[in-house]
């Protein structure tokens, strides 16, 4: 230390030290602390005073309290951190900063969404109120007959069901029913329909029929005829031979001259030979039971003399025969087909 410095006490002066201008009306020396007066202080010297005064101070620090730097973070009291080491957690303690904040701004949004769906909650717990509840099925309805009206489901909607028809008019029927009815109709008007057909075919069976009767009965009374025919030529003849032939016998020649029809319906069967015993020939008439396809076959001495067929189907209708069995010949009767009825009237002229 200089030798100068060593006569300057280490004394804090500072509050002694006033720096005077040229305009001060105190001249000279320095003012003391109670006014702007004179006084023998020096500034210079006073402020070596005190830069000696806190050199003192300075070196009063221990050295060995300054503390260790380190590099890392750690639990320890004394050691200080170095500058790196703080600006890493201060990099941290903002990143920190910037996520609580972020967490808050999040938390604040959470929290603005739970006052909104709190408040919608609200508002759907008041229009809840007003709603139908599910579990009372529309027994809750206001007004039942508004609600159906604008529904457009009319009366029906208050009516139960039913499953089967009738006259009622507090009830609906279900489809099936319906569907049912309505299979039943279409089902009857097809029936009704085929009937109207089976009718006119029957119709036109019967005119033909009534055709065959016409027919028949016309052959008959030929035959008829020709019989009164034959037996007057034959009496003409007797006498124009003046022979000695008696009546008797002529009867006996001549075919129904004197001979009557028997029904013999009991006595026949069919499929059963029969022989005609007479001296003349019979007449034969059968007549088959009314069936559908009716029919009838006449044999002669085992030969089929005549069949009758009918065709119509739909219509029962009856077949008969009309023939003249010679003398000493076998007839038989048979059916035509297995729907064929059996005999209702068998008659032989004798």
């Amino acid at each position: 230390m200089p030798e100068i410095l060593k006569n300057i006490k280490a004394e804090d002066r500072l509050k002694k030290i006033r720096i005077v201008s040229e305009n001060d009306d105190v001249m000279g020396g320095q003012p003391d602390a109670d006014g702007m007066k004179e006084n023998d202080n020096n500034a210079i010297f006073d402020l070596a005073c005190s830069v000696m005064h806190a050199l003192a101070e300075v070196a009063k620090v221990d050295q060995k309290a300054i503390p260790q730097i380190l590099d890392a973070l750690g639990d320890s009291r004394t050691a200080g951190a170095s500058q790196r080491i703080v600006n890493e957690v201060n990099k941290l303690a903002k990143a920190a900063q910037t996520a609580a904040n972020q967490a808050n701004d999040k938390a604040n949004t959470a929290q603005s969404r739970a006052d909104s769906a709190y408040s919608l909650g609200n508002t759907a717990n008041s229009n809840a109120n007003t709603r139908l509840e599910k579990s009372k099925n529309l027994s809750d309805l206001t007004n039942v007959t508004t609600a159906r009206n604008n529904l457009g489901l009319g009366n029906s909607a208050t009516l139960s069901t039913t499953s089967t028809l009738s006259d009622r008019t507090d009830q609906v029927a279900t489809i099936k029913v319906v569907n049912d009815a309505n299979r039943a109709a279409s089902n009857a008007q097809t029936a009704a329909n085929q009937a109207n057909d089976k009718a006119n075919t029957a119709n036109t069976a019967a005119a033909t029929a009534d055709k065959k009767a016409v027919i028949a009965q016309n052959k008959a009374d030929s035959a008829y005829n020709l019989a009164n025919t034959a037996n007057g030529a034959a009496a003409n003849a007797l006498k124009v031979a003046n022979t000695k032939t008696t009546e008797a016998w002529v009867k006996s020649q001549i075919s129904g001259a004197t001979k009557k029809w028997l029904d013999v319906t009991k006595q026949r069967s069919l499929n059963t030979n029969y022989t005609n015993n007479e001296q003349y020939p019979i007449f034969l008439s059968v007549v088959m039971g009314r069936s559908r396809d009716s029919g009838l076959e006449v044999y002669i001495d085992s030969t089929l003399i005549f069949r009758q067929q009918d065709t119509y189907h739909e219509w029962a209708s009856a077949s008969s025969a009309f023939l003249v069995i010679p003398s000493k010949s076998t007839y038989m009767v048979k059916k035509a087909n297995d729907k064929s009825a059996g005999i209702e009237k068998w008659s032989e002229l004798r």
